[in-house]
């Protein structure tokens, strides 16, 4: 399905959303959220993107520790004005990669801590 962020699309989108975390499906919910966000729009973006949206859902969640759809968008438009857009290159990569780095530093610091 695609979502465009037109008024009526994103009405659209918020009752299926409302019916689909109620169903317990939160993890469509947020790719679909991610994908409007990144502008991904297409069957053949969807699958080249796939791996960079879930680290980056991955990323908004452990920096939101929410698992809420819009906090997760937030996270990665604030997270796109941090980083800007690459002079060369691919933007959703680029995010990719920084969430990416940021959670392995994470992880990296969690596992050091142990030793202390």
């Amino acid at each position: 399905m695609l979502i465009k962020s037109t008024p009526t699309d994103v009405e659209v989108l918020e009752a299926k959303e409302t019916a689909t975390i109620e169903g317990g499906d939160g993890d469509q919910i947020n790719t679909i959220a991610v994908h409007q966000v990144l502008e991904i729009d297409g069957d053949s973006d969807k699958a080249t993107y796939q791996e960079d949206v879930n680290t980056l859902i991955e990323w908004a969640k452990h920096k939101t520790g929410s698992d809420d759809y819009a906090e997760l968008k937030w996270a990665i438009r604030d997270l796109q004005l941090k980083i800007g857009t690459p002079a060369f290159g691919d933007r959703i990569k680029n995010l990719s990669r920084f969430a990416y780095l940021e959670l392995e530093e994470n992880r990296i610091k969690k596992e050091k801590d142990t030793f202390h």
